[in-house]
């Protein structure tokens, strides 16, 4: 570990792995949001619990404003299923950093109740879950960026209703108004206009500044 770095502070994903400080639970879905040009993560954690959970797991990760809300409209597209894939609710939050640096951070949206080893087993199952998305969602974005983000946005079936994107690997639509709140229907373009856009339409944890130098698992 370089000298000056707490054990529990952010650091770049490439320090976090020579220092070995990624909890291993939460490892594939730490490496999936690591994707040169991209997206690059800064903290994160797997959650911690004995009886019940003392601590939610996150990933805290750096992108542009229109892959972040592109993956938001899938997570949200998720929850709304009968049978969601997901066992909890995910949610995309923002905040600024120290330095004023804009991040997102990808956290269970919802307390984690119950007995904390059969949370665990199901926050390991989102863990696999969620990578496994986000490979697909930056595999295609690197394709094609403009392309893809088109094929994101709702779009009408021939009675004119609205539909919500498919969720990429699992082939599922559901109506627009399930994901307005994430998508909200406008195209983070700018910097300071994405931020208000995007704090606008996603719960954002302005609590999110906890995790500095709280004692948890950097990234």
């Amino acid at each position: 570990m370089q000298p000056g770095t707490p054990y529990g502070a952010p650091r770049p994903y490439v320090q976090a792995l020579a220092e070995n400080v990624i909890d291993s639970r939460i490892r594939c879905l730490v490496d999936s949001l690591n994707v040169v040009g991209v997206c690059s993560t800064f903290a994160s954690c797997e959650g911690h619990g004995f009886i019940s959970c003392l601590a939610a797991p996150y990933v805290v990760f750096e992108s542009g404003f229109d892959f972040a809300q592109v993956l938001s409209m899938y997570l949200e597209q998720d929850a709304a299923r009968v049978k969601p894939h997901l066992h909890y609710y995910w949610i995309i939050g923002g905040f600024f950093d120290r330095q004023g640096g804009f991040r997102f951070r990808l956290a269970p949206g919802q307390e984690i109740n119950g007995w904390w080893p059969s949370a665990r087993k199901k926050l390991k199952r989102d863990f696999r879950t969620l990578s496994d998305l986000v490979k697909v969602l930056t595999e295609r974005w690197q394709a094609d960026p403009a392309k893809f983000e088109s094929q994101a946005q709702e779009q009408h079936d021939e009675t004119g209703q609205k539909q919500s994107p498919e969720f990429p690997f699992l082939g599922c639509a559901f109506p627009s108004k399930w994901i307005a709140a994430s998508a909200g229907g406008t195209k983070l373009s700018a910097c300071a206009d994405g931020v208000i856009a995007f704090l606008a339409v996603t719960k954002c944890h302005l609590d999110l500044l906890n995790w500095v130098g709280a004692g948890k698992k950097p990234l």
